[in-house]
This record gives structure tokens, sequence and C-alpha cells, in this order.
């Protein structure tokens, strides 16, 4: 009798034992793929490249994305124009007229200066953004 209780107990323990193990094994697979959704989400939705590599994305995607970046770094450039104030008030901007010049970007500073309206500044601008420039304020 005796020896029947040990043979019990060491199906417990062996019956223990691989429950443990299998829900090692399940803690250590769900921890891979809770890093796995990370990456995912960080690198396939940010980088064309590795969600076409992946096969999340087309050629389709990498086109867009790569026009999109192409029209941020014109957009970028033309920001860096300088413009002063009277050729901003030439157009209709309402700036103070003793503010100096600058380039584009740092017009945003001003309360009364959108970035919608300095798309219209000049040609640069509306190249970047697909738009039409309405007057051209480069000096000649």
């Amino acid at each position: 009798m005796g020896n029947g209780m040990n043979s019990i107990g060491e199906f417990g323990a062996m019956l223990l034992k691989s429950i443990g193990e299998f829900l090692v094994s399940l803690g250590e697979a769900l921890v891979a793929a809770g890093v796995a959704t990370v990456v995912a989400e960080t690198e396939l939705f940010t980088n064309p490249w590795a969600a076409i590599a992946a096969g999340a994305a087309g050629e389709g995607r990498l086109r867009a994305f790569t026009e999109r970046e192409e029209r941020k770094n014109q957009l970028r450039e033309a920001l860096c124009e300088d413009a002063s104030a009277d050729q901003l008030i030439a157009i209709g901007i309402p700036v103070k007229r003793d503010s100096g010049k600058m380039p584009l970007f740092d017009w945003l500073r001003f309360p009364d200066v959108a970035l919608s309206s300095l798309l219209d500044v000049s040609r640069e601008t509306a190249v970047a953004t697909n738009r039409p420039a309405s007057k051209d304020i480069r000096p000649s």
C-alpha cells in the first residue's frame, strides 16, 4: 500500500511539473508575441521598407510614402526662404512692417500668420504643396 501511495504522489508531482513547464512556455510565447506586436506596430507602420519586406505593403505604398516624403522635404526647404514684412503685407498677410526679414518658417510664430497663408507666398511653397501660387513675392 505504501508503494501505491508513493506512485500517486509521484504522478501528482509529475503532473504539476508538466503543468508548470507548460505555463512557463505559454508565458514566454505571450511575451514574444507582445514584443513582435510592438515591433510590427512601430516598424511596419512607420518604415515602408520594413512593411514591404514583411509583405504588409506593396510597391504602391512605397511610392506614395516616397512622394509624400519628397513633398515634405520640398516644403521644408521652401519655408527656409526669407521674406520681409513688406512682402507679406503686399499679399495680405497682417504683420507689422518693422518685423524685418526672416525665413517663412519663423513667420509662423506671429499670431496672425497661418501656414495656409504662407503657402501662397512663393512658387516654391506652391510647388511643394501642389497649390497654385497666388503671387510670387521674391524680389526681382
